[in-house]
This record gives C-alpha cells, sequence and structure tokens, in this order.
C-alpha cells in the first residue's frame, strides 16, 4: 500500500511543478482553465489505441489491455 501512496504523491507533486498550486481548482498556472471532460475524452481516444480497431493494421492482433489499464491508472492518480 505505501508504494500506491508514493505513486499518489509523486503524481501530485509532477502536476503541481506542471500545472501549478492551483491545478485542483481547475485552471492552470497560466490562468488558462482546465477542461477535465476533454481531459477524459482525450484518455479515451488514447486508449483506443490499445486495441486493433484500424481496419486496415493487423487486424489479428489481440487487444493490448495490460497498456488500456496502465493509461486508465496513470488517469486516475492523476486527478
Amino acid at each position: 500500500m505505501n508504494q500506491i501512496k508514493q505513486m499518489f504523491e509523486l503524481q501530485q507533486k509532477l502536476n503541481d511543478a506542471t500545472n501549478g498550486l492551483i491545478w485542483t481548482e481547475g485552471a492552470t498556472k497560466e490562468g488558462r482553465q482546465i477542461s477535465w471532460l476533454r481531459c477524459i475524452y482525450m484518455e479515451a481516444a488514447e486508449a483506443i489505441d490499445s486495441f486493433n480497431w484500424k481496419h486496415w493494421k493487423n487486424i489479428e492482433s489481440e487487444p493490448d489491455l495490460d497498456n488500456a489499464k496502465l493509461n486508465w491508472w496513470i488517469f486516475g492518480i492523476l486527478l
């Protein structure tokens, strides 16, 4: 459990350094609004790449579920 706590703490430090201390209020350190809904859309779009959805590209391959899980885990601790 300590490693999970450490992951959250490290992500918090990265978020604070990248976006400033007010990012949890929905704004970056430059004062730009953070669209949480857009963040979710973009993560979902990136997760799709873990599946063989492109009809022209290796459609017989297995989905990369480990990559999809990792992407959602990282997004979860980001928030």
